[in-house]
């Protein structure tokens, strides 16, 4: 593998949501169909009525569960990129409880889950939260940065399930999972449910990525701890993270003096600067520093030139989070003008690659993700080392 195939992994990952469209084949569309056929509305009331407690993330908008003495009603919505009114239901029960009618037209999770597949890295953080890395049977490729995961994967172990259309389902089989956590950048996830419940394995969507706030990401702890029954583990674990990211914020909160900041890398001379209300820009914003497209709309990133860029940003202060680079040299292999840019020639970059493997598992996008108070730390360090120290976990200063 290329030394910088991080960095093209990565913006060519986000170029892939940016061009994704729902202008799916016939095929697709027929399997989306039928998929979505057996989703609900989002406008759908209370599933069952007596006995149960509705439980409404505080920051999170992607799922919801409903609790009851012998099952869990948990709902997904809008999983990926563009999706509008639709809604996955879950319903979670020990296998020895029968459930009411009304639950028998959604899927049933048997629970506590005791063997999982993650289709996507970020799903380990939270799971091993929750001391429950043991359960993880598959992942998706080996950009992993969980050293247990990793082990097992090169002992055989955990499996490696491919990606996409490359999944290797026989593998999925002989693993019978109680639940593959899946998820998809456009609707064309839609087919790869099917396939799984063609044959009889239980699947569910996870949308944590399309959050727009650090800790609307962290509170994804409670989702997953519902499929491990640890639902007091996961919203004490929450509560902590909370009430250290907010103590944090505090701290910045009167700060005057806000460095100029820009984000990211671009690549083939396209840069997705991260819009002005997404979750990059708020990690930003409550750590004291001043985005350089605060002021823009979007949640999502935002397709720019290079030299936009170079002459928008010129005078910021601080750069961080440039893609998989460890440092500067590797920035310069990207692009020789970046040399050029403000922030590079008074070397102030800093990026999230601290803890990252050989083959470019990053930690910041598994344990970073329930630990969102760790990563505003690492900001406010950056941008203010008079408040916090200069030490950071997740980030290193580029040479």
């Amino acid at each position: 593998m290329h030394k910088f195939a991080p960095v093209k992994l990565l913006n060519e990952f986000m170029l892939k949501i940016k061009i994704v469209t729902f202008q799916m084949n016939i095929a697709v569309f027929l399997t989306a169909i039928f998929v979505l056929g057996c989703a609900s509305n989002s406008t759908e009331t209370n599933l069952v009525s007596g006995g149960f407690g509705d439980f409404k993330p505080v920051h999170a908008e992607g799922f919801s569960v409903q609790t009851g003495a012998e099952f869990t009603v948990v709902k997904v919505k809008n999983p990926w990129q563009a999706a509008q009114n639709i809604e996955f239901t879950y319903v979670l029960a020990k296998p020895s409880i029968l459930l009411p009618d009304s639950l028998l037209q959604f899927k049933r999770i048997n629970t506590p889950v005791k063997k999982v597949i993650c289709m996507a890295t970020g799903h380990i953080g939270y799971i091993d939260k929750l001391q429950e890395i043991g359960s993880i049977r598959g992942v998706s490729g080996n950009y992993v940065y969980n050293k247990q995961v990793r082990d097992s994967l090169k002992a055989g172990s955990i499996m490696d399930a491919g990606y996409d259309r490359n999944i290797n389902f026989e593998a999925v089989i002989n693993i019978q999972p109680d639940v593959v956590f899946l998820y998809g950048v456009g609707a064309e996830v839609t087919s790869l449910i099917h396939k799984f419940e063609e044959l009889k394995i239980p699947v569910v969507m996870v949308g944590e990525y399309l959050e727009k706030t650090p800790l609307a990401k962290a509170e994804w702890i409670k989702f997953f701890g519902s499929f491990y029954e640890k639902d007091s583990l996961a919203n004490a674990y929450f509560e902590k993270v909370e009430q250290s990211y907010n103590s944090l914020v505090q701290i910045t909160k009167t700060i005057e003096k806000r460095p100029k900041v820009v984000s990211g890398l671009p690549w083939n001379d396209v840069w997705y600067v991260p819009g002005g209300k997404s979750f990059a820009a708020k990690f930003i914003a409550d750590a004291g520093g001043n985005y350089s497209w605060a002021e823009n709309e979007s949640f999502e990133a935002i397709p720019l030139s290079l030299e936009a860029v170079m002459i928008q940003a010129d005078n910021a202060d601080i750069w961080i989070n440039a893609g998989g680079a460890k440092s500067l040299n590797e920035i310069l292999s990207v692009d020789e003008r970046l040399k050029q840019f403000g922030p590079f020639k008074r070397n102030n970059v800093y990026n999230n690659t601290k803890r990252i493997t050989e083959v470019g598992g990053n930690d910041y996008w598994e344990s970073g993700m329930p630990d969102a108070h760790l990563i505003l730390s690492d900001l406010i360090r950056i941008f203010h080392p008079e408040l916090l120290g200069s030490e950071c976990f997740y980030y290193h200063k580029l040479n």
